[in-house]
């Protein structure tokens, strides 16, 4: 089988004629041999061992791989070349072909020295490893590759790149601390209730108190919007981080929403069930995109799973994409969190089992 053209190959003729010291033309072989065994990178070559050439009237012509071929391994060393003849003594000489030079004569790279190259020093891989720590991990602690997993808290941290540790940050669902409802929000167990069909007009609201970074931010959660007779609807909403966690809009198409800058993926019933991208401002809300296809939110609950990446929203309903990466412009940092609103209708909207991607590592 040839050798892939990417390795480079060194011929090596007589030249003249071999003779022996009377000037009679040699008569029998001669035999190169090279490392027991060479591999060269990235063409994954193995190979090694002896070649023979005939000389026929003197002469010969063999392409050997060079001897400093790019990732040979080991590199710079030289064939052992035997000369078996049958009308004269033999020798064993030495030659070096240096990839520089793709054709040469015997005469001019024999030496009487051998050398034996030298091998790749492999780099011995290095990060992977999984260390202790108790809390945020130490600067110092580990190298680029490297997690860190703090077994009382859960979280394992990493990897580590450019030398430092990466922020951890996960959001909590809104039944743990860290969070503050307003308006008509309000916890049943572990049920974030932002509005009760027996409400009225209004709007609540549940923020987390720390602003996040929005980029790659991604959640899931189950809505519930029944028990009344179906209206308005709900907002999972990315609020300017200078919006207030005591935040809440009015009722109403309002949504809890407008009164703040944000982006959301809102949810509403006041007219059979409806999907939208929105932004918002102080005055009003504006649809960036609607759901075509077919939608029931109410009563059953859902399944809703919103991630903002690149400058675009992404959401699902019960495992359906309803929106590819709609391109709508959040801040950098949010306020993260929901609204829900009843207006001439009303209905409970509650939130559930909501759970925040980790960042910086895994919340195991």
């Amino acid at each position: 089988m040839p050798l892939p053209p990417g390795v480079e190959m060194v011929t090596v003729s007589a030249g003249e004629p071999l003779t022996l010291f009377d000037g009679t033309v040699a008569k029998g072989r001669l035999v190169f041999t090279g490392p027991d065994l060479v591999t060269i990178g990235g063409q994954d070559v193995i190979g090694g061992g002896t070649v023979e050439v005939p000389l026929v009237d003197g002469e010969f012509s063999e392409t050997l791989v060079a001897t400093d071929a790019t990732g040979m391994s080991p590199s710079g060393w030289t064939y052992r070349v035997e000369a078996v003849l049958s009308n004269g003594p033999g020798w064993v000489r030495h030659i070096s072909l240096p990839k520089a030079s793709p054709a040469v004569a015997l005469a001019d790279v024999i030496v009487p020295d051998p050398v034996a190259g030298e091998y790749t020093v492999l780099a011995v891989p290095r990060g992977g490893a999984t260390l202790a720590t108790n809390g945020t991990p130490a600067g110092g602690l580990g190298i680029d590759g490297d997690w860190a997993l703090d077994a009382g808290a859960r979280r394992l941290y990493g990897p580590k790149a450019s030398g430092a540790w990466p922020t951890f940050s996960v959001v909590p669902p809104p039944d743990e601390s860290g969070w503050t409802r307003n308006g008509f929000a309000a916890l049943t167990g572990s049920d974030l209730f932002l509005t009760h069909a027996a409400d009225g007009f209004g709007a609540g609201s549940s923020w987390y108190g720390t602003v996040q970074p929005t980029d790659g931010l991604d959640v899931t959660f189950e809505c519930e919007m029944s028990g009344g007779s179906g209206a308005d609807g709900v907002c999972f909403a990315l609020a300017a981080p200078a919006t207030a966690s005591s935040f809440v809009g009015a009722g109403g198409g309002d949504l809890g929403l407008v009164g703040c800058t944000s982006v959301a993926l809102a949810l509403d019933t006041g007219a059979g069930s409806r999907a939208r991208v929105v932004t918002t401002d102080a005055d009003s809300m504006d649809t960036v995109a609607t759901y075509g296809g077919a939608l029931t939110l109410r009563p059953a609950p859902v399944s809703v799973r919103v991630r903002y990446a690149s400058g675009a929203l992404s959401a699902w309903i019960d495992g359906v994409q309803i929106f590819n990466a709609v391109a709508v412009a959040a801040t950098s940092t949010a306020r993260v969190g929901w609204t829900g609103s009843n207006g001439g209708l009303d209905d409970d909207h509650i939130i559930r089992s909501a759970q925040f991607v980790a960042r910086g590592g895994i919340q195991l």
